[in-house]
């Protein structure tokens, strides 16, 4: 039976299955809960609790775990920022209400929620907190630390910037219930809301911290299996064991340290001499060429294979000359060839892609093919870009001004852009920048193009609020279409999975029809791990889950 079809079913039968567990008591510890996409996306009706390890052999205690990162920190406030630099080195201080299984991250269980219950309305999420928890400066952690840190990242004060807004863009109000329970009410059914909220970004930071200071940029305080002790700039950041953390025996490591390495070979060297253990993900993952090496003179090595959901991201800036004329942005989408940059910059390695990442809802592999922008060979593209641009007033092209602002970490593909472009006339002078000064500029709209590293959070549309709608956080080309924003809506609302890929088809097309941004492709990502490292199991989709290492042991070399 097709996916789709299941979860048709499922979501069908849900609100009769809702209203009889809701009224359940909690599950034991160890018994399963429901997949995170779950029927249409909705969040299971109880969560359990602490995952249990590979039962293939017994964790050890004892050991630093070395990771590698390509990135610095901008700062430590995770609700402000939208940089997965910050979720690798950071989030095993902290824990959010609900994560993804790291034994199995099909399933969503419980972290600080020892359960949860969702209304037969599908509007109303309940949860019930874990007694006995206290912050690394030894508060003690409540409901009220829990409904502060969701109104901060719905209804940011004045002067805070939220990264999570968009999800909870259909909010209705969050409030205390009573000493150890709290809800969240939408004003619609919200299919994907769980899938999100399960990932790292919802970290719950203490209360009166927050409102002491006004921020978490230069603390780091949470309730996490390990504390901070040292961040040296540009160097590392140091974690060790919290020994008063809320899971009996956890975490197995007395520390995780994270290696800040720009530097691609010697990250590489890093790893290859055992000074890292373990690779990074998003910013350090192991290029496929380094891959092979490792396959072949390293085999003692593993790597671990999955969809990354991630890959460079072009952004044009919709209100600076002349990208605010729709034909030169959809001129240059066409143009691009997408499948020559996937195989010399991707090195094969993934897939070639638009607005939607892999999955049920993008166009199959044939409908692409038959898509201007996507098809192969590229004359009849560049043939009608070029014919584009002479409508737009620019026959013979022009020279992109100042501001192709392009992240260190996506320099490789932004030249390869660049080059593409030299056929249609068009010259593009890169200022390549550090993470920290280039969200500066970014964030003040200072650029012509700016170009980042894209990576979805969950495989599913509802991604795409967070980057098109109007207003969203990351519009950081101010785009603003009518009927994209009718389109995003409509889609998240449809349960008939049959209906929803036709709006969402509409949505891609209307998408590459006006031409906000450029996602040439989806890569893999290879992530590698000497054979000491246990208990890590790769998450379904990139970087975004399971960072917190709590489960994670050294055995013996």
């Amino acid at each position: 039976m097709p996916l789709y079809v299941f979860r048709y079913i499922l979501a069908s039968l849900l609100a009769s299955v809702l209203v009889l567990a809701s009224c359940a008591p909690a599950q034991p510890a160890g018994a399963p809960s429901q997949s995170p996409q779950g029927p249409s996306g909705q969040a299971p009706a109880q969560a359990t609790a602490v995952p249990k390890p590979s039962p293939a052999a017994q964790p050890q205690r004892g050991g630093t775990l070395t990771i590698s990162t390509g990135a610095d920190v901008t700062d430590f406030d995770i609700h402000q920022n939208t940089s997965i630099s910050l979720l690798q080195p950071l989030v095993p201080a902290y824990n959010m209400l609900v994560q993804y299984d790291p034994g199995d991250p099909s399933r969503i269980v419980g972290d600080l929620a020892e359960s949860w219950s969702l209304s037969t309305d599908g509007l109303t999420y309940t949860f019930k907190l874990r007694p006995g928890i206290t912050f690394h400066d030894g508060q003690p952690m409540t409901v009220d630390d829990v409904v502060y840190n969701m109104e901060r990242m719905a209804n940011p004060p004045k002067g805070v910037r939220s990264g999570r807004k968009e999800q909870f863009r259909m909010l209705d109000k969050i409030e205390k219930v009573n000493e150890s329970t709290m809800r969240i009410v939408f004003k619609e059914p919200y299919g994907s809301f769980m899938a999100q909220f399960a990932t790292d970004w919802f970290v719950i930071f203490p209360k009166s911290l927050l409102e002491k200071k006004g921020d978490m940029k230069k603390d780091v305080v949470g309730t996490g299996p390990f504390m901070l002790k040292n961040y040296t700039p540009g160097i590392s950041l140091e974690l060790v064991r919290y020994d008063k953390y809320f899971k009996k025996d956890m975490p197995y490591l007395d520390g995780v340290t994270t290696y800040i390495i720009k530097d691609q070979s010697t990250r590489f060297a890093a790893f290859r001499t055992g000074q890292v253990l373990m690779t990074g993900r998003i910013f350090a993952a192991l290029s496929p060429s380094e891959a092979r090496t490792v396959e072949k003179d390293y085999p003692n090595l593993v790597l671990k294979r999955f969809s990354g959901l991630q890959g460079p991201w072009f952004v044009f800036n919709t209100k600076r000359k002349p990208f605010d004329d729709v034909r030169v942005r959809r001129a240059i989408f066409m143009a691009l060839d997408r499948d020559a940059m996937l195989k010399v910059i991707g090195e094969g390695e993934g897939v070639v892609g638009g607005f939607l990442s892999p999955g049920e809802w993008t166009l199959s592999e044939k409908e692409m093919r038959q898509t201007a922008g996507y098809r192969v060979p590229k004359a009849a593209d560049i043939a009608e870009a070029k014919k584009l641009l002479a409508e737009a007033g620019y026959p013979n092209g022009f020279d992109v001004p100042t501001g192709f602002v392009v992240r260190d970490l996506v320099q490789r593909p932004s030249e390869f852009f660049a080059g593409q472009l030299q056929p249609l006339g068009i010259s593009m002078k890169l200022e390549v920048m550090e993470t920290t000064a280039q969200s500066s500029r970014t964030a003040k709209r200072d650029f012509a193009i700016t170009a980042q590293f894209n990576a979805s959070r969950i495989n599913d549309p509802d991604e795409l609020f967070r980057k098109y709608i109007t207003n969203a956080d990351q519009a950081y080309g101010d785009y603003s279409d009518p009927e994209v924003d009718r389109l995003l809506v409509e889609q998240g609302r449809a349960f008939d999975p049959v209906k929803r890929r036709q709006l969402l088809l509409q949505l891609s097309q209307r998408l590459e029809e006006t031409a906000p941004a450029i996602s040439p492709y989806w890569e893999n990502t290879i992530l590698g791990l000497w054979p000491q490292v246990r208990g890590f199991t790769p998450p379904p989709s990139g970087s975004y889950m399971l960072n917190r290492y709590e489960n994670v042991w050294l055995a013996a070399k």
